[in-house]
């Protein structure tokens, strides 16, 4: 799944990174009480190119929700591919 879903010519990807609470019951480690969802929850980061997951990290929500999100772009996933960082000429961010 994942890339092998778009297009073989596509001029343009659209990557949405996003975040989402995952609450917490009892006392796991990394557990953090996050304002915003109003719990002891993680904060985990997903990729998606339109509906179809990339990638996802499990992360605490101690941070900001945007914590490591452009890290997570330069990493190279499939061990040789070019990198978005890499091969990219502009970056828009929403």
């Amino acid at each position: 799944m994942g890339v092998r879903c778009l297009p073989k010519h596509s001029l343009e990807v659209v990557i949405d990174l996003d975040t989402t609470d995952d609450p917490l019951h009892g006392h796991q480690e990394g557990r953090f009480f996050h304002g915003f969802y109003g719990c002891y929850c993680y904060l985990p980061l997903f990729a998606f190119v339109g509906s179809v997951p990339l990638w996802a990290q499990l992360r605490t929500s101690e941070g900001d929700a945007a914590r490591g999100a452009v890290d997570a772009l330069g990493e190279d996933r499939r061990g040789g591919a070019k990198t978005l960082s890499q091969g990219a000429n502009h970056c828009a961010c929403r």
